[in-house]
């Protein structure tokens, strides 16, 4: 950090200052939902229809920012960011009902798949009554598992009624006796209540967003196909009279500054290396035969398990085969697998047959699912991961379709054997240096021996009313750590934690970073010509909000440190490698586009990936880069901005070598053949916060469906295994536990 601290104060007043002034305009519109910075259309007529009885709609992120080379030279930036999200579409909730009734093809109102999807879209929706005198509002939690005709209760004179009868005989109003009751708790006279509401007599009031963790693949297609704009689509504005009474003036035109293009590394795989580079000059490059720089162990045992009537007996065995072939050719060799077939994919099945698998000494499952990408059915077989310590691997039914088919089958294949190799302990490929960079540069200066790396990201539960609070939601914040073990940076592990939802930090950081170095001790352990312990740890951390920066500055790189005082001494010295921690900004709602380009495709209106920036429109009380690493297929490229929290001050990183390492690490997410937005490490760790919030939504599942083993407090089961099975181990330690399957599991 640069400047004296009276400056940056000044600084922090004038960004304050242009961000309150900036929001007073539409602070007082009324056809607008206002949410912290962000602002979206009220009026329902611009809305676009989406699936699952959603609507999707436009708005706007304003951020306010300082920039400037020096202290001295610094000025404000108003970073206007088009923003297109997803909303429950308000109206009747009947309504509401009968949509996802239709959309998920249900027979009937008890149909499985009807009942989980409700119930998933419907707690803690904010909904209003329409039969009282004076109407109330409130917050949903749960759904009652009989219907409106079944659901009974005790009236004054303790007579029973069914919810269905009871608004008949009250408020004249006609009930749907065959869709369930909403359930609603509330205090009355000291003590909780629960009470019960049919469909008919509730809405969905207006502005209530979709949560990320909510958005299912469909919705997801539906958002980037409305939100894509290329560079020449963007407009400004400067009408604005709150600006103009204090003499402030919107520049229309863009602010220019000089970026520079980082050279690619070269891809190494077993005898080969590739060039970054095709012959069109996008960046991407194609496996061919190459085989892996280091092929996995292959499973002893593991088994191809088709999921209900996914696929046929023949498909099924002609994909093993061809997965078998493919693997083979890249140096991973498999046996034959074992075949099984699981028709009934409820909660309690999945689990008993993961135990079957486990107690039979079975390594990898590969799951054949024909369903939605992201159903609970997938993410209960993903679950039995951390339950039963084997590795699983989902593909659907359209890739199989496409692996056995006679265009593109080998990409495909190529793909799915790229991640089996890594979710079993391989590494796919390493980087070397280019011909454009100095020898060695990316071995020995980027990469060198004993440099770790750790990815750190978090996720807290949201509330879908805007600026509301989920009081019915008891989903923790889920932290992911992917973190460097080998001698190369290729050489990933990780997993993830919980916390309460309430804290805005990383809890339990200390006791992370001391199993991450165990772990690359370990490793090391095996080799005589490493250094035990990694000389220097690079951190990038995400999922930070501007005003959360400082937590990580006092409070989580102090514990940091103190986790190096715990490790065993280093020759009789204690511990102390160097450490440096950079903060990814992915929503930093810049975006770079070339000074001169004519209207095209997004490929050649975007700035080439690698891109980078380090003057003027960086903060200049901080060490700082924007970094474009990716290639833009579609819309505008969305850069990364890097900020270097703490740094070694007897041995600084400069600028040139965090953004070519950061760049470089882009090029090894291991699966896709192109680079990604963020570096792999921290791209990892956010796959980890996927998979911990997928696994904590499995297990609430099954508590909630009648599988509720493992769940008690003490070592017992509350259901009998069946002999020579394994019993699952003791949920309530598992959630406070890391995972420790030693691979990319992840993947």
């Amino acid at each position: 950090m640069s400047g004296d601290a009276g400056s940056e104060q000044r600084c922090r007043a004038l960004q304050q200052f242009c961000d309150i002034l900036t929001s007073q305009k539409v602070n007082q519109r009324e056809d607008q939902l206002v949410y912290k910075n962000k602002r979206y259309d009220a009026d329902s007529r611009r809305d676009v229809a989406a699936n699952m009885a959603k609507v999707i709609k436009d708005g706007s992120e304003k951020i306010t920012t300082i920039i400037g080379n020096t202290a001295q030279e610094q000025g404000a930036i108003l970073l206007i960011e088009p923003k297109t999200s997803p909303f429950f579409k308000p109206g009747p909730l009947k309504e509401f009902f009968r949509e996802v009734f239709y959309e998920v093809k249900a027979r009937t109102t008890d149909d499985r798949r009807f009942r989980n999807e409700l119930e998933k879209l419907l707690q803690g929706l904010t909904v209003k009554t329409t039969h009282l005198a004076k109407q109330a509002t409130f917050q949903i939690k749960s759904l009652t598992e009989q219907t409106a005709g079944q659901t009974a209760f005790m009236k004054e004179d303790k007579t029973e009624i069914t919810v269905a009868q009871y608004f008949n005989e009250k408020y004249r109003i006609a009930v749907d006796e065959h869709y369930p009751c909403i359930i609603v708790e509330c205090m009355f006279k000291g003590e909780k209540e629960r009470n019960f509401y049919p469909c008919e007599v509730l809405e969905v009031p207006p502005g209530q967003r979709v949560q990320t963790q909510e958005q299912t693949p469909k919705l997801v297609e539906q958002l980037i196909e409305k939100a894509r704009k290329l560079p020449s689509d963007f407009e400004l504005g400067d009408r604005n009279e709150y600006l103009n009474a204090f003499g402030i003036r919107i520049e229309r035109s863009l602010c220019s500054a000089t970026g520079k293009l980082l050279p690619p590394p070269d891809i190494k795989y077993k005898t080969n290396r590739e060039s970054a580079v095709d012959h069109a000059g996008r960046r991407q490059w194609k496996v061919g035969n190459n085989g892996f720089v280091r092929p996995a162990k292959a499973p002893s045992r593991w088994v191809v398990c088709v999921f209900a009537n996914a696929i046929g007996c023949d498909s099924a065995r002609a994909f093993a085969k061809a997965f078998v072939g493919t693997a083979k050719m890249h140096g991973l060799v498999m046996n034959e697998p074992f075949y099984d077939r699981l028709q009934d994919l409820s909660a309690d099945n999945i689990q008993t047959r993961a135990a079957y698998y486990r107690s039979n000494g079975v390594k990898f499952v590969l799951f054949l699912h024909g369903g939605e990408k992201r159903s609970i059915e997938r993410d209960l077989m993903k679950e039995t991961e951390t339950r039963y310590k084997f590795v699983t691997q989902m593909v659907h039914t359209k890739t199989v379709l496409k692996a056995l088919s006679q265009r593109g089958s080998q990409m495909v294949l190529d793909n799915i054997i790229m991640k089996s190799n890594l979710k079993l302990g391989g590494v796919n490929h390493e980087l070397v240096s280019s011909r454009h960079h100095p020898a060695n540069f990316v071995e020995y200066t980027l990469f060198p021996a004993g440099r770790m790396f750790i990815g750190l990201d978090m996720q807290s539960p949201g509330s879908p009313l805007m600026g509301g609070v989920n009081e019915f939601c008891s989903d923790p914040t889920v932290i992911g750590m992917c973190y460097t073990v080998g001698t190369s940076p290729a050489d990933m592990r990780g997993g993830y934690w919980y916390q309460e939802a309430k804290e805005k930090r990383i809890t339990e950081l200390k006791g992370a970073i001391c199993r991450a170095l165990d772990h690359y001790r370990q490793k090391s352990a095996a080799d005589p010509r490493r250094q035990r312990s990694p000389r220097e740890i690079v951190i990038f951390r995400a999922g930070v909000s501007e005003g959360e920066v400082n937590k990580i500055v006092n409070e989580e790189i102090p514990e940091i440190l103190d986790a190096f005082k715990e490790m065993p001494r280093d020759g009789g010295r204690p511990y102390s490698p160097r450490l440096t921690v950079i903060l990814a900004q992915k929503q930093c709602g810049i975006r770079l586009m070339p000074a001169n380009t004519r209207r095209g495709r997004a490929i050649e209106e975007n700035v080439q990936p690698g891109t980078c920036v380090t003057s003027k429109i960086v903060n200049p009380h901080w060490t700082e880069f924007i970094l474009v690493a990716q290639q833009a297929l579609q819309g505008t490229a969305k850069p990364t901005r890097y900020v270097v929290l703490h740094d070694d001050d007897r041995n600084r990183f400069t600028v040139e070598q965090l953004e070519n390492m950061t760049h470089a690490l882009c090029y090894l997410h291991g699966i896709v053949a192109l680079p990604v937005l963020r570096p792999a490490p921290l791209y990892a760790a956010t796959e980890l916060v996927k998979r911990g919030r997928a696994n904590w939504k499995s297990r609430e599942h099954r508590k909630n469906h009648g599988d509720d083993r493992s769940i008690s407090s003490d070592a017992s089961d509350s259901k009998e295994i069946p002999t020579g099975y394994f019993a699952p181990i003791n949920e309530t330690r598992l959630f406070n536990l890391a995972t420790d399957i030693d691979a990319r599991y992840w993947a």
